[in-house]
């Protein structure tokens, strides 16, 4: 599967529901989610192959994510998720045997939205550090510039730079 994405943050937060809510997007879900990610070096870089484990709710997740693409702020890269059961622990175990090795954790709370296949979430990071973004991910570039034109002024791209708040809260 391809993972089609941008990370942006909210300038005027009345407008940005109001444009959701106005063009048929729809609240699908509130989530918590815990994410531990392992990689051959020890660098959350985009620039090399990523594993994760997703807690969300009862569920787990193992995600390989390929190296990362960026145009224009638009992040495309290959993405591949197994269901692991309630076994976070055991994979973990597994992924370090490999030589993989422990980067970051983080926790965050999703308010999930939705239209067609386009997804917004509005991601509330706690773990290591606070910060507010929101990811919108599709199936096409088309899609992704479409929902950016719908939300115009409301929010602004931010590349991956706006992550390093986590390094700087892990020293």
């Amino acid at each position: 599967m391809k993972e089609i994405e941008i990370k942006v943050q909210i300038k005027n937060e009345t407008d940005f529901y109001n444009i959701l809510r106005s063009n048929g997007f729809q609240h699908l879900a509130t989530r918590v989610i815990h994410d531990k990610y392992f990689g051959l070096k020890k660098s959350m870089s985009n620039t090399q192959r990523l594993f994760r484990i997703r807690r969300d709710d009862s569920k787990c997740t193992l995600t390989m994510k390929d190296k990362m693409k960026d145009e224009h702020g638009i992040w495309t890269r290959r993405e591949i998720n197994v269901a692991i059961g309630k076994d976070a622990d055991q994979m973990t175990q597994i992924l370090t045997a490999l030589g993989l090795k422990a980067i970051k954790e983080n926790k965050s709370k999703r308010d999930v939205w939705q239209r067609d296949k386009t997804t917004v979430e509005i991601i509330e990071y706690s773990i290591p550090t606070k910060l507010d973004l929101v990811e919108i991910e599709s199936d096409s570039k088309g899609k992704i510039d479409e929902a950016l034109k719908l939300l115009g002024n409301s929010v602004k791209i931010v590349g991956e730079e706006i992550f390093s708040v986590f390094d700087k809260a892990s020293k």
